[in-house]
């Protein structure tokens, strides 16, 4: 990690055992200088008094003063408003982002997380080289059929009720008890569920993008319908043709339309 394990933490959580587990994630990945509050209101106190905080990591949900409250007050406040700010919560839905987002918060992580996820959102929080998504190496797909013909049933899973769930019913195939008659099945445990989220969203902006991209073909075919520049098949031509589009609307998509 490039970023200085030496510079000041504001960890602010109002549940102490959640605290401490964050700090022993802090510790392991060399952060020690850390600063602790139990909400927002102690928070503005340790921030008023302490110097040289480089980074505040603040839940959302907390009594007295919340972490969106917290995120409003450093951004108006002439000593705090440059300290990068990562709003680590549970709180997953799309409407609170962005509140924040346009409050000013500059990463988020969502709980539960594991060492490498904190460090890789605190890496980029600083600007330090992220790969884009474009260029992350895709994992291998599995053929969806096992050898026996059965659908083959990966299932990724935290360590929470799913994951008892899932344990006993590995038990029960594992010593026949119950033998599944059309898949096999494959359990994954996860440390959180963001990588999970992460791939679902990937996903959708492939959605969205295939969408966007269908109606750009049928616009441009509606406006140029005689220009045949591709000497293709009708698929290459429609993928040229929506390419092109994309392109000059500024949104390019690199996933072929079928």
């Amino acid at each position: 990690m490039s970023v200085d394990t030496q510079m000041k933490i504001l960890l602010v959580e109002d549940s102490r055992a959640i605290r401490k587990m964050e700090i022993k994630i802090l510790k392991e990945l060399g952060f020690n200088n850390l600063v602790e509050a139990n909400d927002g209101e102690e928070a503005i106190q340790k921030l008023r008094k302490e110097e040289e905080i480089c980074l505040i990591i603040s839940d959302w949900n907390m009594p007295n003063k919340n972490g969106y409250e917290l995120l409003v007050w450093a951004r108006s406040d002439e000593k705090c408003q440059a300290i990068p700010f990562i709003m680590a919560t549970a709180r997953a839905e799309k409407k609170e982002a962005a509140k924040a987002t346009e409050a000013g918060v500059s990463n988020f992580l969502p709980k539960p997380f594991s060492a490498q996820e904190l460090q890789s959102v605190i890496e980029e929080t600083f600007g330090e080289g992220k790969a884009s998504e474009d260029e992350a190496p895709e994992e291998a797909r599995l053929p969806r059929k096992t050898a026996s013909g059965k659908v083959r049933l990966n299932v990724a899973h935290i360590q929470i009720t799913d994951h008892l769930t899932l344990g006993v019913l590995k038990h029960l195939i594992a010593t026949q008890k119950s033998s599944p008659k059309y898949f096999e099945l494959e359990t994954r445990c996860m440390p959180s569920w963001n990588p999970v989220q992460k791939a679902l969203e990937r996903c959708s902006r492939c959605r969205a993008c295939s969408h966007r991209a269908r109606g750009s073909y049928y616009h441009r075919r509606i406006v140029s319908s005689d220009r045949r520049s591709c000497q293709h098949s009708g698929l290459h031509e429609r993928q040229y043709e929506t390419h092109e589009d994309q392109d000059r609307s500024g949104r390019i998509c690199r996933h072929p339309v079928c």
